[in-house]
């Protein structure tokens, strides 16, 4: 890849006032082989500024790989937004999120299931919208939801322990 530059560099040739313009080529490092090919492009006089960058082709080409679905993923912190108030509920599950969902919408004694009834709405994929995810332990699990519980204050939670549940950092 090459970029022009303002850095100019003035060389002698045979009517001494030639302004030549250097050229940036980004080179990926890859160890001696990199630092042998500077060198000669060096000696040879070419117009060029090696730039070593150390970019990796994974970081800068697409992922092949495909998506999850929302309803597919699991180890997330998600949250509940009511369609026709403005209730939250955050909650984590380690489950995919359909299944968690699915409890929401079918269990009775649910705090979603009771405010979708007192709202005379359902309970929908839609409603829910990933936070966070992660491939730690549960215990890291809970400690997120917690965090987000304190952050957004969601007016449907009613534990009381996440709310007056204090984090204390180990180094």
């Amino acid at each position: 890849m090459y970029k022009d530059n303002d850095e100019k560099k003035t060389t002698t040739t045979q009517n001494d006032t030639e302004e030549r313009v250097k050229k940036w080529m980004f080179l990926p490092y890859h160890g001696p082989v990199t630092d042998t090919y500077i060198r000669k492009l060096k000696n040879s006089g070419a117009l060029i500024k090696p730039i070593i960058t150390t970019t990796k082709m994974i970081d800068v080409l697409p992922t092949l790989k495909a998506k999850i679905p929302k309803e597919f993923q699991s180890n997330v912190v998600y949250q509940f937004k009511c369609s026709r108030c403005t209730s939250t509920y955050v909650g984590k599950t380690w489950r995919h999120l359909f299944i968690r969902v699915r409890e929401h919408r079918n269990k009775k004694k649910q705090v979603v299931r009771k405010h979708a009834d007192e709202c005379n709405t359902e309970v929908l994929m839609d409603n829910f919208k990933i936070l966070t995810k992660t491939n730690r332990n549960n215990d890291f699990l809970e400690t997120l939801e917690a965090l987000f519980i304190k952050e957004l204050k969601p007016d449907l939670n009613t534990k009381e322990d996440f709310r007056n549940k204090e984090l204390r950092l180990k180094f």
